[in-house]
């Protein structure tokens, strides 16, 4: 859940031709944000998607909330080799135990409502992918 925002910053920094030895000091200054940011924007794509799965019984501050608790499971990250693995998949657990009980919702909902968001951009990706292979860009 947080992997795709928390690189942002390293790969604003590549995209604007930024300076090599500032990049380390960028990633620590701008991880806060960039966590708080991704952490609003998926609890706000997750809540819209369960209140039109009918599964939002609470408002959005509920879910935001739910997210920062099962935002913490990424502290197993620190683990090597199993950290990244293990810290995604309970966040995921957390974040379904969370919704269904914060929103008094079924656990069905709660996981297609996480689930959901992802399964549409994998399917935008690969349809982005075969529209450029079609038109004979390279990938």
């Amino acid at each position: 859940m947080v992997y795709p925002a928390a690189h942002l910053s390293y790969h604003l920094g590549r995209m604007s031709g930024g300076f090599q030895e500032v990049q380390p000091l960028q990633d620590f200054l701008f991880a806060p944000l960039i966590l708080i940011i991704s952490l609003f924007i998926s609890a706000g794509v997750v809540h819209l998607t369960l209140m039109i799965l009918r599964g939002a019984t609470s408002g959005f501050a509920t879910t935001v909330r739910v997210f920062c608790f099962a935002y913490g499971a990424q502290l197993a990250v620190v683990i090597p080799f199993v950290g990244g693995l293990t810290a995604g998949i309970w966040s995921f657990v957390l974040a379904v135990i969370g919704l269904r009980e914060a929103h008094a919702t079924t656990t069905s909902r709660a996981v297609l409502a996480l689930l959901l968001p992802l399964c549409l951009v994998m399917l935008l990706g690969i349809f982005a992918a075969l529209m450029m292979v079609m038109a004979g860009m390279p990938l």
